[in-house]
């Protein structure tokens, strides 16, 4: 049986791509590697600080019987995330003096 978490999880992934059905009309037609590597790594963080910050209050609310020794770590999601920023916006920067080269 699915958790309440794990329903509103399914629930989410069609709505926001009716939504991003809805908004196809308003958003640009072409856009360049390095703004969609920035935004989808930005996304992906984002979605990833709302499901953390969802399972810490979850943890809160529900006492731990268990004790877990913490590690230090960075999960993967961030990892990605963090790289493809800096990938974008690298590839933002090299556009842009590729960009000022043409018209100066």
């Amino acid at each position: 049986m699915a958790t309440i978490a794990e329903k509103i999880e399914i629930t989410l992934i069609p709505l926001f791509g009716i939504i991003f059905w809805l908004l196809a009309p308003i958003l640009p037609g072409q856009l360049n590697a390095g703004n969609l590597f920035l935004t989808m790594s930005a996304l992906l963080l984002f979605q990833s600080l709302i499901r953390d910050l969802f399972l810490l209050a979850e943890m809160k609310r529900k006492p731990q019987q268990v004790q877990y020794s913490a590690t230090r770590c960075i999960c993967l999601e961030s990892t990605v995330g963090i790289t493809g920023i800096l990938v974008g916006a690298g590839m933002m920067q090299k556009h842009a003096i590729r960009y000022r080269r043409l018209t100066h």
